[in-house]
């Protein structure tokens, strides 16, 4: 069995050889990806999060557009009711083009970002002088197999989080492992992605969750001069978040739960 203090001890002692160029790589991943899809995704809640704002946000646009129009048509009388209804429109039009933007950018770059940031991860637990490019193998490699999956992923969690949020957090830790599992397997296919990640999850999502809370100190200490410490600490947690893949994907693989 794991145990969470070893694995954050293991990490600190990667940090000391290559924290500098971890640092570089989740800096850039997080601006690549998104500023606010970093805390975190934990295996896909960006997605659902930012769903959640396209909607609120298209809605607030339309029910403020329409307050407007009525307040305006009841002061000129509906002197300019084709002005206004334009407007309405063209409003309506760009805040969906922003939505399929977002989405779309989602899909096709945050999402194959975050599965090459977790392989750097990987091959620096081993590797001093693994490549910056690493970064960027998702690109390279199984580039559609990678985006289409991990976009399964985010509307299965979403879809889960409809029903009272628990069941979206669940999912959201059973597939904890899916782009860690996509670095090593770019090729996989979308069933086997799927049942690896639930095998290597089965029975530890509440130790993956202890672990997560076991950095809430660290992210209070980063958040202090206005979020700037968090991109210090978070190579530290995506280090943990690797070894921990490492030591189930061993495990699981000596105990001939899966093959590869």
């Amino acid at each position: 069995m794991w145990n969470r203090q070893e694995l954050k001890q293991q990490a600190k002692q990667i940090m000391k050889r290559s924290y500098w160029k971890m640092f570089l790589v989740s800096l850039v991943a997080t601006i690549l990806m998104g500023i606010l899809s970093r805390v975190d995704n934990h295996g896909g809640f960006h997605f659902t999060q930012n769903i959640q704002t396209y909607i609120d946000g298209f809605y607030n646009v339309n029910e403020v557009t329409h307050e407007g129009v009525s307040f305006v048509s009841g002061i000129l009388g509906g002197i300019f009711p084709f002005n206004i209804a334009m407007h309405l429109s063209i409003i309506s039009i760009i805040s969906i083009i922003v939505v399929i933007a977002s989405i779309l950018y989602n899909i096709f770059i945050s999402n194959p970002i975050e599965c090459g940031e977790c392989h750097f991860y990987i091959e620096n637990t081993d590797h001093e002088d693994t490549d910056f490019m690493t970064l960027f193998s998702a690109f390279k490699q199984g580039y559609m197999n990678i985006a289409k999956i991990l976009v399964i992923r985010d509307i299965k969690i979403f879809l889960w989080s409809l029903l009272f949020v628990i069941p979206g957090v669940i999912k959201s830790y059973q597939y904890r492992m899916l782009p860690y599992i996509l670095a090593e397997n770019p090729d996989i296919t979308t069933q086997d992605a799927f049942d690896r990640s639930k095998q290597l999850t089965d029975g530890q999502k509440l130790d993956i969750f202890v672990l997560d809370l076991s950095f809430i100190g660290w992210y209070f200490l980063g958040s202090i001069l206005f979020g700037i410490g968090l991109y210090f600490v978070y190579p530290y947690f995506k280090s943990t978040n690797a070894l921990l893949y490492l030591y189930l994907s061993d495990q699981y693989r000596e105990n001939s739960y899966y093959h590869y």
